[in-house]
């Protein structure tokens, strides 16, 4: 993310928001791919993040395609910790309480683009991320 000079007694404007993407990671697992859910941050135009949002935590839709395809298909939604019951069931529960859980899906192919897609963030709005390879 770049920087901005602020100077003494002089105005600085700073342009944040949309339009917003997601960052995120992910792998290659034994049978497909994994997404890590701690990773999923939404980010803005000016390459600020928006993590930890408060009442408003991302649960995108995941897609995925063959490497140069056109069309996406949808593997799952990344779930969310809802309730004190499946903390206690995670790894590392209050890191990822802000945060969607790791989403893993069975693929057919070795090369795959992985986009993430939100219909309606109470904070965001839409939110379609860019396909990464």
């Amino acid at each position: 993310m770049p920087g901005w000079e602020v100077m003494e007694g002089k105005t600085s404007t700073v342009e944040l928001g949309g339009p917003f993407d997601f960052d995120f990671a992910f792998e290659a697992v034994e049978r497909g791919v994994s997404v890590s859910g701690v990773s999923v941050v939404v980010v803005g135009a000016a390459g600020e993040r928006y993590e930890r949002p408060w009442n408003c935590r991302a649960a995108p839709d995941v897609y995925w395609r063959d490497k140069g395809k056109s069309k996406g298909n949808k593997a799952e939604r990344m779930k969310l910790i809802n309730d004190q019951f499946v903390m206690f069931d995670i790894e590392d529960p209050y890191q990822k309480v802000w945060f969607p859980l790791d989403c893993e899906f069975e693929v057919k192919t070795d090369a795959v683009e992985i986009q993430l897609r939100e219909k309606k963030n109470a904070l965001f709005g839409k939110l379609d991320s860019s396909w990464k390879e």
